[in-house]
């Protein structure tokens, strides 16, 4: 990686080593309970070494809007939810304290992590073809806490699938979207082209296989086209911003044939049901009163308990970890924050973001990537939401505007 003579230090930053270690193993190595990783906690401690006070700013608005949904669930005695809010909170308050240059930094050492993960992925899929390593690490070796695997049945069946140091290739393709879409809207580095692009198209392409990965690096590219096209006004960007919300949803339902076989449903894809029924739920009303469709339900485990579905369904639902949240970020926002708070959660963010594209675009591909994981227990999905605040507070950053931005950096 190209150190420029700004930033000669980085190897002995604290943010680049936290980055670095955030894709290695240490990322998952630690469970404080709240799928909130040692590392990851550390991270905002960065600012301390920036000297600079608490400095909210335009991150006003997210942490207002953290505070009324935890006091709904102070309000009902949720306190699982109490502190899995009040940790958010913390979290974000202090990182957004963190100057732009700290944020590069950490995103740096995340990309040089991911450089480690790929040479680890192409012995992975070495080993996989040839038949000679299954391609994971033990667990007693890796993670007792959590676990590891390539399970089979990816995007392409006939084609194996790796996850480098991730837990699994959908969680990688995670952390390589985020790295790539940081590097090419954010830092606007030379991405999708030369043999930077190469290198990224044959980590989304050849070695990952997850569907993830593949929507992930489709999202990426079409957002760069759109940059380079630069014909259209702040009214097709809001387009583009509300598809990256929708695009996944309605692409499920399509294929979906009603009414639905639960149990068919259940052996086609596992995955794909863990994560469809609960937002099929909100359209069927099922166990959903007025309250809950206005500002989301006040216990999701309990909501869950309540509905009448077959055995075996409560028995893939508790084995997924469906009882603990919704597993995707659709989900995550209704059942969380109700209609009105989807609302207000979507329209605050383009009310911020609007006057930049890059950062719009960068925040909408955190839509597409995050969709299948519950993205409010996931750090990096906060930290993402930092640098889009920090993008806005930075004036003088490289960020340009709709109206002047350079169409040649992709």
């Amino acid at each position: 990686m190209k150190i420029s003579s700004r930033d000669s230090k980085l190897f002995l930053s604290y943010a680049f080593w936290a980055g670095l270690w955030a894709v290695l193993p240490l990322f998952n190595q630690f469970d404080v309970g709240i799928n909130f990783s040692v590392v990851w906690l550390l991270i905002p401690l960065i600012f301390l070494l920036d000297a600079q006070k608490l400095n909210i700013g335009a991150g006003r608005l997210f942490i207002v809007f953290l505070l009324f949904f935890l006091g709904k669930f102070l309000l009902v005695q949720n306190y699982d939810s109490v502190i899995r809010y009040l940790t958010y909170i913390v979290f974000i308050s202090c990182g957004l304290s963190l100057s732009r240059h700290r944020l590069d930094q950490f995103f740096n050492g995340m990309e040089v992590g991911l450089y480690v993960n790929f040479c680890f992925s192409v012995l992975q899929m070495i080993g996989l073809l040839s038949g000679v390593w299954s391609g994971e690490l033990q667990p007693e070796l890796w993670n007792a806490a959590l676990w590891h695997a390539n399970p089979p049945g990816g995007a392409f069946d006939f084609y194996p699938r790796v996850s480098g140091f991730a837990n699994e290739p959908a969680y990688l393709s995670i952390l390589l979207s985020v790295v790539v879409a940081y590097r090419l809207f954010v830092l606007q580095k030379k991405t999708l082209t030369g043999w930077y692009g190469v290198y990224v198209f044959v980590f989304f392409v050849f070695l990952i296989n997850s569907r993830t990965a593949y929507i992930g690096y489709f999202w990426i590219v079409l957002c760069a086209w759109l940059v380079v096209r630069q014909n259209y006004g702040e009214r097709f960007s809001l387009y583009v911003f509300i598809l990256s919300f929708v695009l996944i949803p309605v692409g499920i339902f399509q294929k979906l044939e009603f009414p639905i076989d639960y149990d068919q449903f259940l052996i086609d894809d596992i995955s794909i049901f863990t994560r469809t029924v609960p937002m099929l739920w909100i359209f069927d009303g099922n166990n959903l009163n007025f309250s809950d469709y206005i500002f989301g339900v006040y216990n999701y485990r309990t909501y869950v308990l309540g509905i009448d579905m077959p055995i075996n369904s409560y028995g893939v639902f508790e084995l997924q970890g469906g009882f603990l949240d919704s597993k995707s970020l659709g989900g995550a926002l209704f059942y969380d924050f109700g209609l009105v708070g989807m609302f207000m959660y979507i329209y605050g963010v383009y009310f911020l973001l609007k006057n930049n594209i890059r950062a719009l675009f960068f925040f909408s591909t955190l839509n597409i990537v995050f969709f299948n994981v519950y993205a409010f227990s996931w750090p990096l999905f906060w930290f993402c939401i930092i640098s889009c605040v920090a993008i806005i507070r930075y004036p003088n950053s490289e960020l340009v505007s709709i109206s002047n931005r350079d169409p040649s950096r992709t």
